[in-house]
């Protein structure tokens, strides 16, 4: 065929077809959906600004026996109200708090829970809210420490939250039923020696429970993240701890040790730990795990009077302060002075508060 009349046929041929489909014919094809690039969302953490420390007043009030708060927590059944626990040596109290110090009750944890097993403070270090069943929640007191004595296994007691009658006045001691009490005996895995520990919080969405070590790994500055999990926690009676991270837990060496206290934010969204005046917090990107095992250095961090982080005392509690939704309002610390009795409550507060977005 002659190329004139090659052409001819050609220009034929394009005129049946309707011009949106030659518009169609002229752009490049997509590619695959297989070979396309997926771009990751890279998130934006915002730590927020916090005010200076502020004394509210002294913990306890005017109770000279509360004289060690080596674990702060605040409620989200009572708002305003923050649990606190005593010290190795000290008698097995649960203490409420109110947000100006006050003592507003106190429950004694009974010798032994509903199946038989002893109760004593060894060493109480700190103190945290989950899931107990139904609506009710938690109160979960870590005997994690390992002072004064040698131990080969610690334990948590899960309290079912107490009710509270202010009304009934601070000096009245309410004594909890076993029944309401439960001991949980946790231990490092075979070969594990048994480590310091002074930092719990519980996962809200998954009921895990997550023990950060005081002391740091192989003298450097990071110290060791073990999960209990819930399913042990809830029906057992000893649950080996699992590690799941290491954690930058000290920015100086004033002191060779690490965290002393933490906290998880009651919609899951904030950790924090704390040692001394250096608060570390992450925004949670997945599971506790998924987020401190690829992220061991905090994206907040920072030391009292930076103003990017909360401002801490040198004391052993760290607590988020939270409003009526569960919102991260500020922070509580106090703290743990044994030769001082009712040390101050201390409060920053954030404006604004931390956020994330993408």
């Amino acid at each position: 065929m002659r190329a004139g009349r090659t052409l001819a046929v050609l220009a034929a041929v394009l005129a049946l077809v309707p011009a949106c489909d030659r518009e169609t014919a002229r752009r490049p094809s997509p590619p695959p959906k297989a070979t396309a690039t997926v771009v990751p969302v890279v998130e934006r953490v915002s730590c927020g600004r916090w005010s200076p420390l502020e004394d509210v007043g002294p913990t306890g009030g005017a109770d000279a026996d509360v004289d060690e708060v080596s674990g702060l927590v605040e409620s989200r059944r009572h708002p305003g109200v923050l649990w606190g626990i005593l010290d190795n040596g000290n008698p097995r109290l649960l203490f409420a708090f109110g947000e100006d110090g006050r003592e507003v009750g106190r429950f004694e944890l009974p010798h032994a829970d509903a199946s038989g097993r002893p109760i004593e403070n060894v060493d109480w270090e700190d103190i945290a809210i989950g899931p107990y069943a139904g609506d009710a929640d938690a109160v979960w007191i870590a005997d994690i420490g390992t002072y004064p004595v040698v131990r080969a296994t610690l334990d948590l007691y899960r309290v079912r939250e107490p009710e509270l009658d202010t009304g009934r006045g601070p000096r009245r001691t309410v004594e909890l039923d076993p029944a309401d009490v439960r001991r949980v005996t946790v231990r490092y895995p075979p070969g594990e020696y048994v480590h310091n520990a002074e930092s719990f919080f519980v996962d809200p969405d998954t009921g895990d429970g997550f023990i950060v070590t005081r002391g740091l790994v192989r003298r450097s500055n990071r110290v060791g993240v073990w999960r209990a999990p819930a399913d042990a926690l809830a029906g057992g009676d000893e649950v080996e701890l699992e590690k799941v991270a290491e954690v930058v837990g000290r920015m100086d060496h004033r002191h060779d040790y690490g965290p002393t206290a933490a906290d998880i934010s009651p919609d899951g969204e904030w950790i924090a730990v704390k040692r001394l005046d250096e608060v570390f917090m992450w925004h949670r990107t997945g599971t506790v795990e998924e987020t401190l095992h690829p992220m061991a250095r905090a994206p907040c961090t920072g030391r009292t009077g930076s103003g990017g982080v909360p401002d801490a005392d040198d004391g052993e509690s760290f607590a988020f302060d939270i409003d009526a939704t569960g919102a991260v309002v500020g922070m509580w610390s106090t703290l743990d002075t044994p030769d001082h009795p009712n040390p101050p409550l201390h409060r920053s507060s954030c404006h604004p508060c931390p956020s994330a977005s993408p």
